[in-house]
């Protein structure tokens, strides 16, 4: 498991592109909204460092940026700043009511506060108003008691004093992983002595999100993906097996071949489904806003239907994967589904492409054929062709929604990519 990938921002983005509302505060801003907003009880130690490590901008909709914040005691939290360019603001605040376990998780800071003046929610992680398991799960005695009853450790209790529980990615209102270290005892005539340690990967998702992705493995390959061990659908908690090993890096496509051999092992289990066409709305209404660009989208034609015919892992990227015992295992299963092949690969290719700017679609391509066996052969070139093509527009749209740095040009560039790609013929 590894942490969000950390960029360089321009918070001057949205201003820039049309959307003068919605602003990021500097560091140093957002430490004095902390101490001024959410440190309301006496000796609360002060916020003295801030480092800005998500963000998400819809454009004339909000502006959401989290920050990973130190106090003066050396103790650490997430703290996140929702800004509405309307007066949803508002409507979030009344409608949003945190319960004794996001209140007991943030002490001594304050859950969540509106701020008026700025038409924005500053909220205190695990308080998240879509997340609501992930303030029960970071109460370890109600996680152990949990766990115990549902007999994950047969003869040994959890101990909740020297257990642990850290967060290790987390996106506002879509999703958090912690990592669970579960100290262990077993009762003995002598008294309590300890009995090893657990480790288990915790996902929190909105309640629906965590029953649609459970039904899917249930459906899908056994043995792909970490293994759920216990569930709290209620909550949105899934608790997984915990893959000990080296991840791979954003960026490191050095085991492509055998990254092509592992989401091949996926594919060759058939699963039927819908055919989806892609969806270009996020990325239309953020082309939109630099000139011409929204007509360079229109001119590759309409994106692609993709027909499901087997199982996909959804979200293929080299840093869903893990060393592990001299090979590769697969993680992430949230966007599990039965899709076409093509998907995942193109996600690699586009990946590979964005990367380097001198390498031609066939070469990335075929660092993956090399892994994939007999498959290319059962590919659809075509598809793949016009699937990789959708994913350098979602990945030119994906930097303007982050706020990278320079993201307007490489957006312009990732376009002219595209087309330059739609043109070429694939071969296996």
């Amino acid at each position: 498991m590894s942490a969000l990938k950390s960029y360089q921002r321009d918070r001057d983005l949205p201003a820039r592109l049309g959307d003068e509302k919605l602003k990021l505060p500097s560091d140093d801003e957002f430490l004095g909204l902390v101490a001024r907003h959410l440190c309301a009880a006496p000796n609360t130690p002060r916020p003295v460092q801030a480092s800005l490590a998500f963000a998400r901008w819809k454009p004339a909709t909000a502006l959401l940026g989290s920050w990973s914040v130190r106090f003066e005691d050396d103790s650490q939290c997430t703290l996140s700043l929702k800004t509405y360019a309307g007066s949803k603001a508002q409507m979030v605040a009344d409608s949003f009511h945190p319960n004794e376990h996001m209140h007991k998780a943030a002490a001594p800071l304050l859950p969540v506060t509106y701020l008026e003046d700025r038409g924005a929610l500053l909220s205190c992680f695990p308080a998240d108003r879509v997340l609501r398991g992930a303030a029960r799960v970071v109460d370890l005695r109600r996680t152990g008691r949990a766990l115990d009853d549902a007999g994950l450790w047969p003869g040994k209790v959890f101990r909740r004093r020297s257990s642990r529980i850290e967060l290790l990615r987390y996106k506002p209102e879509r999703r958090a992983v912690l990592a669970l270290h579960a100290k262990l005892k077993r009762r003995t005539q002598a008294g309590a002595e300890p009995a090893g340690e657990v480790r288990l990967a915790v996902r929190v998702l909105d309640p629906e999100a965590a029953r649609r992705q459970v039904a899917r493995r249930a459906q899908g390959p056994a043995g792909v993906l970490p293994r759920l061990v216990h569930t709290e659908l209620e909550a949105g908690l899934l608790f997984e097996e915990w893959i000990e090993g080296e991840p791979v890096a954003t960026g490191d496509f050095s085991q492509a071949a055998a990254s092509a051999t592992v989401i091949a092992a996926l594919h060759g289990h058939g699963a039927e489904g819908p055919s989806l066409q892609r969806d270009r709305s996020s990325a239309q209404e953020l082309f939109a806003r630099l000139a011409g660009l929204d007509q360079r989208l229109e001119a590759l034609g309409p994106a692609p239907m993709a027909p499901a015919r087997c199982w996909i892992h959804g979200d293929f990227h080299a840093d869903q994967l893990t060393r592990h015992e001299g090979g590769l295992r697969l993680l992430d299963g949230d966007d599990l589904r039965p899709g076409a092949a093509e998907e995942d690969l193109a996600n690699w290719i586009a990946d590979r492409l964005a990367q380097d700017p001198e390498m031609d679609m066939q070469s990335a391509a075929d660092e993956l054929f090399a892994g994939y066996g007999a498959g290319p052969d059962r590919l659809d070139l075509a598809l793949l062709r016009a699937l990789s093509v959708e994913e350098l527009l979602n990945r030119a749209a994906a930097g303007l929604r982050r706020l990278e740095v320079r993201a307007e040009e490489r957006a312009r560039g990732l376009v002219e990519r595209a087309h330059a790609c739609a043109s070429e013929t694939l071969k296996a």
